[in-house]
């Protein structure tokens, strides 16, 4: 009768810490997905950071193309000024001394910079991209042997308690 009782405790024992660590795993299970979730969301923040950028790239590019063309348009109008300022004083000694244009130097650098600043941005996010991708997937792994576990656990509660109702 004694040996009866030990091994029900024993079996009680067993039963606790079966309990214990299915709690656990349940919680680490719980964690795991609340976390993936969490690097999923920042996964798709970040993907439309990256959507927002590249639109700004693209614009910037066009009108670093549109500045392109205007630098030309100004440096043919400025050949053109040199030449009639060349030209003109010797036929025309009383005109006043000519107006230096507008410099387009500011204007030019404007669009430059913010293409560079939106493609450092785009190369940044896309490492930060993949930096989370690669965690969500030790993440994943993390959550699958901790779901094999939870389920064995769960296996060894079921034969406990299968043991326990023969009792």
């Amino acid at each position: 009768m004694d040996r009866i009782r030990a091994k029900l405790a024993d079996i009680g024992a067993e039963r606790d810490a079966a309990f214990e660590r299915a709690e656990k795993a349940e919680s680490e299970l719980r964690d795991a997905k609340l976390t993936i979730a969490r690097y999923e969301r920042e996964n798709s923040d970040l993907a439309g950071k990256v959507g927002r950028l590249e639109e700004e790239l693209d614009e910037a590019v066009a009108k670093a193309g549109q500045a392109t063309k205007q630098r030309r348009a100004n440096a043919k109008d400025r050949r053109i000024a040199r030449r009639l300022r060349h030209t003109l004083p010797d036929r025309y000694p009383n005109l006043p001394a000519p107006v230096d244009p507008e410099p387009t130097r500011t204007f030019l650098t404007s669009p430059i910079f913010r293409t560079q600043t939106a493609q450092l941005a785009a190369e940044e996010a896309e490492r930060r991209i993949s930096g989370v991708e690669a965690e969500k997937e030790a993440l994943e792994k993390q959550y699958e042997t901790l779901k094999a576990k939870h389920e064995k656990v769960q296996a060894e509660l079921a034969e406990l308690e299968t043991q326990l109702g023969g009792l």
